[in-house]
Order: structure tokens, then C-alpha cells, then sequence
């Protein structure tokens, strides 16, 4: 069995500073909700864009009625989630995006390889799965540009 890249800690801690700063930065609006692997921290982001661009302040007690009514399997207490904020100082690093940015492509690199492996099982003409593997190789690529900021 294989490990999907991801990092709990680093998405905590990227959460947890713009919950301290109650707004985004410049670093945090270059995350996009899928950026994030664990689900409980998907719903979150998703919650503090909606708010930012509502214009609402990105707080705790602001978020976490939103996320009850948003996502009906939220598990997470109002006091659970201040315990994203401990320790921190606010303001979200380059380094943790870039860092949070990579793992989020290394997963998107590996489903496609696994599509890709997946061809080998179909029974289409070799020249359909030929196009199918250019594109997802081509798709591949691409990714990777877009990880260094190509």
C-alpha cells in the first residue's frame, strides 16, 4: 500500500495563521480548497474563502456555525478548532504554501500515473490508449511546470 503525500501539520498550521491574522494574505490566496488532503481542513478553507469574499472576518466563532450548516458530517467543536491557532504567531509563510502547494501536486501526479497504469487493463485499439497516455503524460507535465511557478 502506498502513502498519499500530505502533511496534517502543515495544513493545521496554514489554517491556524489565518484564523490568527482573521484574513487572508497574499501566500493564502495563492491555496486553493484542493490544495488540502485531510477532508476536515477542505471544508474549513472552503468556509474562510466563502467568508473572505463575503467580506466577513475569519474568526472561530463566525466559522464554525457556517461549517455546521455547510457540511452536515463536520465533526469538529468550536474548541477544537481554536486548538489550530495554539502556538502560532500569524501570517502564512512562503515556504508553507510552496510546501502545501507540492504536496498537493505530488497527489495529483500520482492519480494520474495510476490512471495511466489503469490503461493497461482496457481493451481499446493501442492507438486510443497511445492518445490517452500523450495526454496524461502532457497533463503531467504541466503540473510539474506549474509546481515551480512555470
Amino acid at each position: 500500500m502506498t502513502t498519499i503525500p500530505h502533511n496534517q501539520e502543515l495544513e493545521r498550521h496554514i489554517i491556524g495563521n489565518v484564523l490568527i491574522d482573521r484574513a487572508f494574505d497574499y501566500q493564502s490566496k495563492r491555496i486553493s480548497t484542493l490544495d488540502f488532503h485531510i477532508g476536515t481542513n477542505q471544508q474549513i478553507w472552503s468556509v474562510l474563502c466563502e467568508m473572505d469574499e463575503d467580506g466577513e472576518p475569519l474568526d472561530i466563532t463566525t466559522m464554525h456555525p457556517k461549517l455546521v450548516k455547510k457540511f452536515e458530517d463536520f465533526c469538529l467543536r468550536m474548541a477544537d478548532l481554536t486548538n489550530f491557532t495554539w502556538g502560532l504567531a500569524g501570517g502564512v509563510s512562503k515556504k508553507n504554501v510552496d510546501d502545501l502547494k507540492e504536496l498537493s501536486t505530488q497527489r495529483e501526479i500520482k492519480r494520474k500515473c495510476e490512471k495511466i497504469a489503469g490503461l493497461a487493463e482496457k481493451k481499446e485499439e493501442v492507438s486510443v490508449l497511445i492518445d490517452e497516455l500523450e495526454s496524461l503524460i502532457q497533463s503531467l507535465k504541466a503540473d510539474q511546470d506549474k509546481a515551480q511557478g512555470n
